[in-house]
């Protein structure tokens, strides 16, 4: 897929994210274009028929935030597999969340319909970070992601009976979800370039 480029600009308030990565709305298609905008998203997708995915991959460098704004702001860098054209979610990456005026770095993985599951390993703007999705057969999924920038790894094994692996990602996106179960205001990180994705 060779080297993205999304960027964000400033938001406005809301709460925590519940979950990451729901899609809103119609189905993207089966191919969008690195530099579109599609709803709450910026990167890549591919689309297709059940089964038809079984590994994402890609590299990026955690951005800082600029949380000049008012109220918190969130923002998700990650690859995964469905959750486009699917109901379940199988995803790892970072995120900048602007929590008021104070930035906050972390990683988390999903695999919807359970919740997010945030890791304790630091995460700071300039990191180099690394995260890949893999179906394993019989239901298992490998999700890893590493900062080789702190010198951490995080491995995670986990089952999902029924995943449609009808789509892949490599994006950016405004998480999910406000009260009224939406996207949440995006937190302004400039710029993140994704390189070396693979699906």
């Amino acid at each position: 897929l060779g080297s993205l480029v999304a960027a964000a600009g400033p938001a406005s308030a809301s709460a925590r994210p519940a979950q990451l990565a729901r899609p809103a709305g119609p189905a993207a298609p089966a191919l969008a274009k690195p530099s579109e905008v599609t709803g709450d998203y910026a990167g890549y997708v591919a689309s297709g028929k059940a089964g038809a995915y079984k590994n994402v991959s890609s590299n990026w460098t955690e951005p800082k935030g600029t949380c000049a704004g008012s109220g918190d702001q969130y923002s998700a860098f990650y690859v995964g597999l469905d959750g486009w054209t699917s109901d379940s979610i199988e995803q790892i990456g970072s995120e900048l969340d602007c929590i008021g005026k104070t930035p906050e770095y972390y990683a988390w993985y999903d695999m919807y319909p359970a919740d997010p599951v945030y890791f304790s390993n630091p995460v700071d703007p300039g990191d180099a970070i690394s995260a890949s999705v893999t179906y394993a057969g019989s239901n298992k999924f490998m999700l890893k992601i590493s900062d080789a920038t702190q010198g951490w790894s995080q491995s995670v094994s986990k089952s999902l009976a029924g995943a449609a692996r009808s789509s892949a990602e490599v994006l950016v996106e405004a998480p999910c979800c406000t009260a009224g179960g939406g996207a949440l205001p995006l937190a302004d990180f400039g710029s993140v370039s994704f390189t070396g994705a693979m699906v």
